[in-house]
């Protein structure tokens, strides 16, 4: 009966673990290995202990194997294991593209565009956007800039930084904004459909309002590391 008791905790602990993984953000190789190294040796551990010492260990089992699974359950390592390309890592911005209900293929920053994405496998994200032709403040002081410098420089440049989840099942990936260059999207999600080709990725919006029009953003992204 105790031993029975003990396998369906146990059961449960490894349980909680797997629902953890799946919902992770990302998964290195590395982690993947001790997390089944891990799976396969906590068992045999806590079984043989419990065959030495007996029922006296029996009423510790729950928080034992309840502790166990927290601490594989917070480790930042412990994540989402997948077959494919993860988006855990540093991409570069290649294009930046806006298509509007037409079919149009428009350029907001122009052609001639950089930017930096990351994801950690922390689960933080940030994402950095901008037109590599701005033009400069005639004055060499910020806080100088003319209404149309000012303008200028807000609407050829795009920031913001948070956390992330990842939905394998809609491929998507929703970014919780901390802070942005844009104040309305403070404290909002922002989610984006992601696709995958070789080394590059492909993140695409919902509809977007942008001067009174509705457009689809897409952004194609070039792993750095």
């Amino acid at each position: 009966m105790m031993r029975r008791r003990f396998l369906r905790r146990l059961n449960h602990a490894m349980q909680r673990i797997a629902t953890r993984q799946e919902t992770s953000p990302s998964m290195t190789t590395h982690s993947i290995r001790i997390s089944a190294s891990l799976s396969v040796a906590i068992p045999l551990i806590l079984f043989w202990l419990h065959a030495k010492v007996g029922s006296a260990w029996d009423s510790q089992m729950k928080a034992v194997v309840k502790g166990v699974g927290d601490a594989m359950i917070a480790s930042p390592n412990v994540a989402q294991s997948q077959s494919g390309p993860s988006l855990l890592g540093t991409w570069r911005l290649v294009s930046y593209e806006a298509r509007d209900s037409e079919g149009w293929v428009h350029y907001p920053l122009g052609e001639n565009v950089s930017g930096l994405l990351v994801y950690d496998g922390g689960g933080n994200m940030s994402a950095h956007v901008m037109r590599n032709d701005r033009p400069l403040f005639a004055a060499k002081d910020p806080a100088r800039g003319t209404d149309a410098e000012l303008r200028a420089a807000f609407e050829d440049y795009g920031s913001y930084f948070g956390t992330y989840t990842i939905d394998q099942a809609r491929q998507t990936v929703t970014h919780q904004v901390r802070g942005a260059w844009y104040p309305n999207w403070i404290g909002h999600d922002q989610v984006r459909h992601f696709k995958f080709d070789g080394s590059r990725l492909l993140l695409s919006t919902p509809p977007l309002i942008w001067d009174g029009k509705s457009f689809e953003y897409v952004l194609t992204w070039e792993r750095i590391s």
